[in-house]
């Protein structure tokens, strides 16, 4: 028994009591008792303080009598002992003990929310005893041998706490909770998918966000947005991108070739759909995996972390309804407010050109195709003496006059829209449960003519065939189409561009455009096509199309063999198709600018055609099929008081198959779908050339793809947690996975993935009876492998179709990718972590972890023997380490009847260093900072690593020169002093190191004020250069490069000489040096919602048991920490400001 001392020291040694309480605590009443007496009084802290309350009157009576009377009616006893007071347990009497026997009763119950759903996980507890239950899926539960005067504790985190009889309970045995305002985030139980665990029971580290922390905020149609830095150690940002990809991340990237995302688990499968087909409006709980004792039983998939998302459940009871409704609306751009030079800057800079170099004539333009300079008419007519200086300058000036941003953004862009109606109904009967929902999601983009919806239909069934035999079938189905048309960017056109005439006819621009304007009229007179682009006919004349549709199966089969010994036979069966369709009228651009590159003069003077004129369509159609079948036994029971075991064990195999074809039609018509034949092998050699038109060619494998994939596994796996006495759990798992992407060598077929963990509730210990403020502490440790698959390199020969252009006619070939490799295994991650969970003041809950990944055997680059058929190859041989901090924190500041002011913190470190790959392709200075996957991965350095130019200004040609690793200044050309990566520096991190989410939410009456900040540290991003060159300048460019001496006030690039220069190395230099690397920290204001919940008799009359209004603004405010003030949630550095978007919202259920 834990014991306590309630005072030590005797204030005072009088025998007579006297005491005058009414409904005192019993604490208050014996501490009165030990001031009056000098008896010191021993006992445990938790029968002391949940006894029944005491009413007492006396005068001057002795100690024994107070006792007597104090004690009457307790479950408690005591002992006299020298000057102690021993409090115990009473002990049951024998006759007590028979009536109780025979007077004992059962009790099933269930527990419900407010709302009348079941809530999973409670915990139904026997006051001041350790017996107890949780409720089940549906909220049930079964207690026997109860007393029926006995005290029932039913608590479920987020919601108040209710004691109830255990007579009562039998009477009414439906218990509804009601929501508390705080503790947004605890969890009572936590499910990895294959089993739930109790949180006292877990050794692993886990993050767990629950159904009210997730719905503060309005979600529309993405999922990750409700997940997005409030979950320690996951990293979702849609504004930084990592080689090309949105960071989607847990714990760092541990992988080079191999997919960088978490798996993401649905109703307990691992999913292959697009996470589109997630409803964030049907979302239970998400909890992330992160270390090996969590996520180890995933196995080979489990290295870059594991998501689980358990959706809405049936309710037992009449059918209830929810429908839900939001709007959502994003102004267009404000263009006024980009960081753009004047347009006088480039006006200036063409005249400089000219005054420069002059310009060739208006013959020479209209009988070449080549391009010149955008806005450059009036200086051809001054070259070829049509006007005077004067009049040149008059013209570019009224021409750069003019700024298209107010037409470009009436003619090509629109406010983006998201309407969502979603809808559910659920009921049944304790034999059979049902759950139907339904969503509509509706897009208007912000580019003309753009737009998609997403239709989600889901239903959910449980079928309880007796005690023992119980069946849950789940089947979604999901149809997303998008329609579009290409339209350019605002930057990519000349400022000074019109779009129509003065009557409205559409005008060419010099995007999209590959010959000149006055070339044009000459070619068209000789029965070409017009080979110019005009936005505004274009985009009636291009559409694209897609269209994908997605069915998914659960089936889960329950029988119970023993208590606690259950089996479960189930699977999941997935399916989704794409189709994506691009289609370019006669009279589009496109495709006349296709067919008059492909056209050749006969001997005859005669045009032939070698694409036929009229439509082009081009289509991919891409189907995946998978399958997962699992057998598994559940045995989770409490043996006794002391002993806990949840053990599971079971085998499954899974398969996928994906399949894309890819084919174009031309001279074809969307009328009669009829097309024309084309001699593919004439005009695909990769060498056509025509000198008419310098227009972009077409590719064979762009027009006409063909992959397929069969991915197989089988596993084995097994994973236990066993607990004594609440206090001490350990867990292991065990894994072992079979592939057909693995190797042959049996050397490496059958390693086991494992994870081993120990945890302590530091807080169920006899010396922690006295820190009161302290709820639950927990320490936990665990260590083990997780695995990842790349297909980089598969036992077999890997190779990509080809052309052989040495052949006459082409022929079809293959490029080899890899070599066969038959000691080909999965990519290893060891994952030890350390952390801690604590709640104190029955307020402030929170949790600290500390991680160590190393990842080896990853696939990378090789040198091998050439002799083998290539120098280098994809092997297991890189290594990756990560490490990190994460804290999470969640507390109730202020807890009054009718406000609440609730915290939320989430704090994510992650560093990471590579340790070792093969870098031989990496010699060349500019190769370090291209941007290609290669420079992302450098040793001795972090994942993402960013390295720079040592920045030494212009020189006296108007080109960038650097200094070398010894100080000196030079100027970069071809290899002659190439250094290398000594040429650089290292600038520091490319990808957020620090990543903190800040909630807060303020619960008034009806109300509540939500409001969620982010902030991304530790990282480094580059300011781009300002480039005089480009069709919508930087500001700063403005400033350009005229004439020696400018070195001296200018770094930005203009005039620089040709002699003797590198175009790569000088703009490898100017785009990426030293000087414009600044800290890319940025804090966001990412959401602030208002709710009101109407209360009044009037809905409820009119049968709605919730009626809520939301409104929501977000991505109102940032601010970059640099001098720059440049934020990369703005999504570029020209755009200064957020386009903040506006939701409303309508919830409701009846």
């Amino acid at each position: 028994m834990t014991s306590f001392l309630l005072q030590v020291s005797a204030g005072s040694f009088a025998q007579k009591i006297t005491l005058n309480e009414k409904n005192a605590s019993f604490e208050a009443i014996i501490n009165k008792i030990q001031a009056q007496s000098g008896y010191d009084f021993i006992g445990n802290t938790v029968l002391i303080r949940t006894a029944k309350p005491v009413s007492i009157n006396v005068k001057e009576i002795s100690l024994a009598q107070a006792l007597e009377l104090c004690f009457a009616n307790q479950d408690l006893s005591y002992t006299l002992k020298d000057k102690t007071v021993v409090i115990k347990h009473k002990q049951a009497s024998i006759f007590d003990k028979v009536v109780d026997f025979f007077t004992a009763i059962e009790i099933r119950g269930k527990v419900l929310d407010e709302k009348g759903n079941p809530l999973a996980g409670a915990s139904i507890k026997v006051k001041g005893s350790d017996k107890g239950t949780v409720s089940n899926s549906n909220g049930e539960f079964l207690l026997e041998n109860l007393n029926e005067n006995a005290i029932l504790q039913i608590h479920f985190v987020g919601y108040i706490t209710k004691e109830i009889t255990a007579k009562v309970l039998k009477e009414n045995p439906v218990v509804r909770l009601e929501i508390n305002t705080g503790e947004l985030n605890e969890v009572a139980v936590v499910s990895t998918g294959y089993q739930k665990i109790p949180t006292e029971q877990l050794t692993g580290s886990t993050s767990t966000i629950n159904k009210k922390a997730y719905e503060s905020p309005i979600i529309t149609n993405n999922f990750l947005q409700g997940l997005q830095n409030k979950l320690p150690g996951v990293l979702i940002n849609g504004d930084l991108k990592f080689e090309g990809n949105s960071l989607f991340q847990i714990r760092g990237i541990s992988t080079i070739s191999a997919t960088k995302q978490p798996l993401v688990v649905v109703d307990g499968y691992p999913t292959e759909l697009s996470l589109d087909a997630i409803n964030p409006n049907e979302i239970e709980s998400v909890t992330v995996l992160k270390d090996a004792a969590a996520a180890a039983i995933y196995g080979v998939r489990a290295s870059n972390g594991v998501i689980i998302v358990e959706r809405k459940k049936a309710v037992k009871g009449d059918a209830k309804f929810e429908f839900r409704s939001t709007l959502s609306v994003t102004s267009k751009e404000d263009y006024t407010t980009y960081r753009l030079a004047p347009n006088t800057a480039r006006m200036n800079y063409r005249i400089d050109s000219y005054d420069r170099t002059g310009s060739q004539n208006r013959d020479y333009f209209t009988n070449n195709p080549g391009r010149y300079n955008g806005g450059d008419e009036p200086l051809i007519d001054l070259a070829s003496g049509l006007i005077t200086r004067a009049e040149m300058e008059k013209r570019m000036a009224e021409q750069y006059a003019y700024d298209n941003k107010d037409d470009y953004s009436r003619f090509f862009e629109q406010n983006k829209v998201t309407q969502q109606y979603d809808f559910n109904f659920s009921g049944g009967t304790e034999k059979a449960l049902y759950y139907i929902s339904s969503n509509l999601t509706r897009n208007q983009n912000s580019k003309i003519k753009s737009n998609d919806q997403r239709f989600l239909l889901s239903g959910r069934g449980t079928y309880n065939f007796n005690d023992k035999l119980s069946f849950v079938l789940t089947t979604d189905f999901m149809q997303n189409k998008g329609n579009g048309t290409p339209v350019y960017n605002y930057t990519d056109f000349y400022s000074f561009e019109r779009f129509q005439d003065d009557n409205g006819t559409p005008l060419s621009t010099f995007a999209g455009s590959p010959t000149n304007p006055l070339y044009n009229p000459g070619i068209i007179a000789k029965g070409y096509y017009d080979n110019r682009y005009y936005p505004l006919k274009e985009i009636n004349e291009v559409s694209d199309q897609s269209k994908s549709t997605s069915n998914k199966v659960v089936g889960d089969l329950f029988y119970k063999i023993i208590p606690g010994l259950t089996l479960k036979m189930g699977g999941v069966y997935e399916y989704s198709s794409n189709n994506i369709k691009h289609y370019a009228s006669e009279n589009a651009a496109e495709i006349k600018q296709y067919v008059n590159l492909y056209s050749e003069v006969g001997t005859d003077g005669s045009i032939k055609f070698n694409l036929p004129k009229g439509g082009y369509n081009k289509t991919k159609v891409g189907t995946t099929t998978g399958y997962t079948l699992r057998a598994q036994l559940n045995y989770d029971k409490k043996l006794n008081e002391d002993h806990a075991i949840n053990v599971i064990t079971g085998a499954e195999i899974r398969k996928v198959t994906s399949e894309l074809n890819g084919y174009a039609n031309f001279g074809y018509s969307e009328q009669t779908l009829l097309q024309q034949p084309v001699d593919y092998n004439k005009i695909l050699t990769g060498s056509w050339f025509n000198t008419l038109f310098p227009n972009n060619s077409l590719s064979y494998t762009d027009l006409f793809q063909k992959t397929f994939s069969d991915d197989r596994f089988a596993s084995a796996y097994f994973n236990g947690v066993y607990g004594y006495k609440s206090k001490y759990m350990v867990s292991g798992s065990i894994r072992i996975d079979q592939s057909n992407l693995f190797g042959t060598d049996p050397k490496y077929r059958y390693k086991p993935l494992w994870s081993f963990g120990v945890a302590w509730n530091v807080d169920k210990e006899a010396f922690m009876e006295n820190a009161v403020w302290i709820n639950k502490l927990k320490l936990r440790i665990s260590d083990g492998f997780n695995g990842n698959v790349s297909k980089a390199s598969l036992p077999q020969i890997l190779a990509n179709y080809a052309q052989n252009l040495r052949t006459s006619p082409t022929s079809t070939g293959l490029n080899i990718q890899s070599l066969e490799n038959s000691a080909l295994r999965w990519e290893e991650t060891s994952n030890f972590n350390t952390g801690l969970d604590f709640t104190l003041f029955n307020r402030i809950s929170g949790s600290i972890d500390y991680y160590s990944k190393r990842s080896s055997d990853l696939l990378g680059n090789t040198a091998i023997d050439p002799t083998k058929g290539a120098s280098f190859t994809t092997l297991n041989s890189a290594k990756i380490n990560n490490k990190g901090l994460e804290i999470s924190l969640n507390s109730d500041w202020l807890h009054r009847k009718g406000f609440n002011w609730n915290t939320g913190i989430a704090f994510s470190y992650n560093t990471s260093k590579v340790l070792n790959v093969y870098q031989n392709n990496l010699k060349l200075n500019y190769q370090y900072v291209d941007g290609s996957n290669a420079n992302n991965y450098i040793v001795g350095y972090p994942v993402g690593a960013m390295f720079s130019f040592r920045f030494a200004g212009l020189n006296q040609r108007g080109l960038p020169t650097v200094y070398d690793k010894n100080g000196n200044t030079k100027e970069l050309y071809a290899n002659t002093n190439d250094e290398g990566i000594n040429d650089l520096n290292y600038s520091g991190n490319g990808v957020p190191p620090y990543a903190i989410g800040i909630s807060n939410r303020f619960d008034i009456g009806p109300f509540y004020l939500y409001a969620m900040v982010d902030l991304y540290t530790g990282f480094k991003t580059r300011i781009p250069r300002p480039s005089i060159f480009s069709n919508r300048p930087l500001e700063g460019a403005e400033n350009y490069f005229r004439t020696a001496g400018d070195e001296a006030n200018t770094d930005v690039l203009g005039f620089y000489a040709f002699s003797n220069m590198d175009i790569t190395r000088t703009f490898a230099v100017y785009d990426n040096s030293d000087k414009y690397v600044v800290n890319g920290s940025y804090i966001l204001l990412r959401d602030v919602t208002l709710s009101y919940r109407f209360k009044n008799q009037v809905f409820k009359q009119l049968g709605f048991s919730n009626f809520e209004l939301k409104a929501q603004g977000s991505n109102l405010f940032t601010k970059g920490f640099n001098k720059y003030n440049y934020s990369l949630a703005t999504g570029n550095y020209a755009r200064r400001n957020l386009v903040p978007t506006f939701t409303i919202g309508l919830f409701t259920n009846f």
